[in-house]
């Protein structure tokens, strides 16, 4: 089903424009449609969970920040309310106050029920264990899995993954 078609079914109206944002796997886009409404769109061909996930991590970032309304998911397409940008000199600083609160949070376990992406990139979890160090969790499946792709795709040398590892007993301490 292509985007148009996705618009139409979830939403009941044709796509009167449409600029693409960015185009990758996943592919973003800024659409009018016939009722008036402008809508961030994202579409990929191949079918997966990944904007599922991203809709459900809207729902749950919506408990600690605003977040576009979602108008219609599946594993294809993500529909959003276009919001418009109106960033001032503390827009930077804004952003980091509310990631900071939302990673104060707190919970029993560490990590979601699923994987899910940081753009493109996976980013694994604690899927089926029950994970209470915040340090075991954030080393093992945020901070190795980075490391190791950096060593793998030549982003970082050898002597630089050797000093990056002596993180881990750093992080024990926090």
């Amino acid at each position: 089903m292509s985007i148009d078609q996705h618009i139409e079914c979830h939403l009941g109206c044709k796509v009167i424009d449409k600029k693409i944002i960015s185009a990758s796997a996943t592919s973003s886009f800024k659409i009018l449609t016939s009722t008036g409404l402008s809508i961030f769109a994202k579409y990929q061909d191949i079918e997966n969970n990944n904007l599922i996930n991203q809709a459900s991590e809207l729902v749950l970032l919506s408990e600690s920040m605003s977040t576009p309304k979602i108008l219609g998911f599946s594993k294809n397409c993500l529909l959003l309310e276009w919001i418009e940008s109106n960033q001032n000199s503390n827009h930077q600083a804004e952003i980091g106050k509310v990631l900071a609160s939302l990673h104060k949070r707190t919970s029993q376990y560490f990590g979601f029920d699923y994987d899910n992406t940081i753009g493109e990139m996976p980013q694994y979890n604690a899927i089926n264990q029950s994970i209470t160090s915040w340090s075991y969790f954030f080393w093992k499946y945020r901070l190795l899995f980075q490391i190791k792709y950096a060593l793998k795709n030549k982003l970082i040398n050898h002597k630089e993954y050797k000093k990056l590892l002596l993180i881990k007993s750093k992080l024990e301490n926090l």
